[in-house]
């Protein structure tokens, strides 16, 4: 787990050993144990080095294959690349690390390597004889990738602050990106805050050749290749996916330094931690928050697990308050603006602390297992008779909702009401949306452009469709609110504490079973049954059956008290920017202090995250 970056020079940059240096000066963060750099008339590629295997010098990026053609600097993890190597057999190895693997596997593969990687990554190879650059990202989007493009050159990184900082940028604030952040609580799809940065997609390449326009063209997406299965028993379902689950918390567990887990006491990270004690020789670290205040407590549910396993386990026991203190630190980190994240903020730098550099999750399992209460619904409403009513009939109400609504809530119910038909493209956005269209519309002063996750998942509606309802769902899921929000999150997070976080529940091969088998199988009359099932007597009742409380925290309460300042400072700053209504934003803020049900505190954090991070990003005088 590393940081990069890479120019391509379609032009012979004089200050290129400088910049890239630069920019990697920016990641220092992600990777404190080393640096690297290379530079010739065509490329210069930089690496910061969080080294977890193979430790020693022969780890160190760039790194070069044997015979001197192709360099590559990498982040993430390969948990399939010991299969790999022996694939290779012909190939002299001369490092015990996953990064040759790449090398050698792209010599002999070509880009048919890229679909045939498990794991978390983010690349960019690049072959010194054709003089041309491949930049690739895992199939579920797991570790981010950024670029900025022109005529000169094109810019890859890990992040996209040092881009930023490089003065190379027009910064240019992305509209459609703000109204994206507003609708999404994240920047979702390929633009991001700036006009002139982009996203790689996930499971996606771009190649770069002089002279020309990045090409960048799907090498996996995970959902067409899933075969749905038509008959298979429950008990067949859940001995498959415990294997699975083993096999992919195993693979997770290769590590040359300390490894943990993160235990909040639910089915997830509990299933994760059961796993590593079944396949480890040695007791599972595990790590939770615990809160003094017992509203939001679930250390004790962690601790039955800690106990049933034998961890050695460590509590970080804090008051609210000292989550409103990390605040601050919080902000600063994020790479781009997100509603999202300090959770994970704060126990992955305890963590760090405690000595650990890796650390397994249980994030994905909600995904996978239908584990939100909109699984259900989607299931539910799809089948119901009043989709079978005259569309203008349901249009009309809808449209008389949107217009007439009073709360956010009841106006995305008029926009449900309003789609051409129930299905995921059109439905799953409103779901997952913070603010309706309407309120989007009047902040902007105009119609929103097309929301990025519906437009992705109307390209690919077809391949989805064919799919159970419930792994619709999930599909809509890992590329949206997960991909955008909670992955990016979690890497951000993790990575400003130089922590790896792996997520077993996004193994390649887990993930394809999971989501060919039928709705009767993986339907969650209890919470996540199929998970649950599949473990047997792993997972104590109290953990199977207590209330799903989630992550909160007293946001109303800060806002309108300890925080009052800090969100009043940055309100006033976006209203003076002219990038959104100020009567608006003033109006919003008035009925939150007013303790107004219409204005939730997600609303106004939002706003103060966005301005926040466009002072410390965009602002070219800081």
């Amino acid at each position: 787990m590393c940081g990069l970056a890479a120019i391509f020079q379609h032009q012979p940059l004089p200050e290129a050993d400088a910049l890239i240096r630069a920019i990697t000066n920016g990641l220092q963060h992600r990777g404190p144990d080393a640096d690297g750099h290379y530079v010739d008339d065509r490329v210069a590629l930089g690496h910061r080095r969080l080294a977890i295997i193979d430790l020693s010098e022969l780890g160190r990026q760039p790194m070069w294959d044997v015979t001197g053609r192709y360099a590559v600097v990498y982040n993430g993890e390969i948990y399939n690349y010991k299969e790999l190597k022996q694939e290779l057999a012909n190939y002299p190895f001369r490092s015990g690390s996953d990064t040759e693997v790449l090398l050698a596997g792209f010599a002999a593969w070509g880009v048919d390597l890229f679909a045939k990687l498990n794991g978390i990554f983010a690349f960019a190879l690049y072959d010194k004889q054709e003089e041309r650059m491949w930049v690739v990202r895992d199939r579920f989007g797991i570790k981010p990738m950024y670029y900025t493009s022109d005529e000169r050159f094109c810019i890859v990184s890990s992040e996209q602050r040092p881009i930023l900082a490089s003065g190379l940028v027009e910064m240019n604030i992305s509209r459609d990106a703000i109204a994206d952040f507003l609708y999404d609580g994240a920047v979702c799809g390929v633009q991001r805050c700036c006009d002139d940065m982009r996203q790689l997609p996930a499971g996606h390449y771009m190649m770069l050749e002089k002279g020309r326009l990045p090409v960048v063209k799907p090498y996996y997406l995970f959902f067409e290749h899933i075969r749905p299965l038509q008959s298979v028993s429950l008990d067949t379902a859940q001995r498959e996916l415990r294997r699975l689950l083993r096999q992919a918390v195993e693979r997770q567990l290769i590590s040359d330094v300390p490894l943990g887990a993160f235990l909040s006491g639910g089915i997830d990270s509990s299933a994760v931690v059961a796993m590593m004690s079944e396949v480890s020789p040695e007791r599972p670290l595990t790590f939770t928050v615990g809160f003094k205040e017992k509203q939001f407590d679930e250390s004790p549910y962690a601790a039955l697990i800690a106990k049933k396993f034998n961890t050695r386990h460590t509590v970080l026991t804090l008051e609210a308050d000292d989550f409103l203190h990390e605040l601050p630190n919080m902000v600063d980190a994020l790479d781009t603006p997100t509603l999202d994240g300090i959770n994970t903020y704060v126990v992955s730098k305890m963590t760090r602390k405690a000595g650990v550099t890796v650390a397994l999750s249980g994030l994905g399992g909600d995904e996978l297992f239908a584990g939100y209460a909109t699984f259900k619904r989607y299931y539910e409403w799809k089948q119901h008779i009043f989709w079978k009513l005259p569309g203008f009939l349901r249009r009309s109400a809808g449209f008389a909702l949107q217009q007439l609504g009073q709360s956010t809530r009841m106006r995305r119910l008029g926009e449900i009401l309003s789609v051409p038909a129930f299905d995921i493209d059109w439905v799953y956005p409103q779901f997952r949306g913070i603010y309706d269209k309407r309120t989007v519309a009047d902040m902007l002063g105009h119609a929103p452009a097309p929301n990025p996750i519906f437009t992705f998942l109307h390209q690919h509606r077809a391949a989805i469709q064919r799919l159970p309802l419930l792994s619709q769902y999930s599909v809509a899921e890992m590329t949206g609110y997960t991909n955008h929000m909670l992955l990016k999150d979690t890497d951000q997070m993790s990575m400003a504490s130089a922590l790896e976080v792996r997520v077993p529940f996004f193994d390649n091969d887990l993930v394809d079973y999971v989501l060919s088998l039928p709705d009767s199988i993986k339907f969650p009359h209890t919470p996540k049954s199929l998970l649950v099932g599949a473990l047997g007597d792993l997972l104590p009742s109290e953990i199977v059956h207590r209330p799903k409380m989630g992550f909160t925290l007293p946001w109303e309460q800060w806002l309108r008290g300890e925080l009052h300042t800090f969100c009043q400072q940055r309100l006033d700053a976006l209203c003076d920017r002219g990038l959104l209504d100020p009567t608006r934003i003033r109006q919003m803020w008035d009925q939150f202090n007013r303790q107004s049900h219409q204005v939730l505190a997600s609303h106004i954090w939002m706003l103060v995250v966005l301005e926040h991070w466009l002072q410390k990003n965009m602002d070219k005088e800081l």
